[in-house]
């Protein structure tokens, strides 16, 4: 089963967001806007310090990346092009993997989505 796609299709900061304030954030950016840390680059959890980082770049502006996302109980595992990008274990009780949404969105570009899937393991 081919995974979800993505691709950036332009290279602009438009300064506003929704905040996952129940949830986690996997980043799509590849300034890593603010500071260029890696929790604010492309695969990261966003903003969390304690995770794994793979550090795998995405492919160029224009081109589709495949991203896998699994959640297992409270492990976030971020897959990148067919490359480990992030691996995450929550602890906190008040966030993560229950019940619950699944938002999409961009806050420093423009995003195309494309083949979106979610289903239960």
């Amino acid at each position: 089963m081919p995974s979800s796609g993505w691709r950036e299709i332009a290279s602009l900061h438009v300064g506003a967001f929704v905040a996952a304030h129940f949830g986690f954030e996997v980043q799509i950016d590849n300034t890593g806007y603010p500071d260029g840390a890696p929790k604010h680059t492309t695969g990261a959890i966003y903003d969390i310090e304690d995770q794994q980082f793979g550090r795998v770049a995405p492919r160029p502006v224009g081109e589709w990346n495949d991203y896998r996302i699994r959640v297992v109980g409270q492990v976030y595992e971020v897959v990148l092009n067919d490359l480990p990008a992030t691996r995450f274990e929550n602890h906190d009780a008040g966030r993560g993997a229950a019940l619950g949404f699944v938002g999409i969105q961009t806050h420093s570009g423009n995003v195309a989505f494309r083949d979106v899937r979610i289903r239960a393991l």
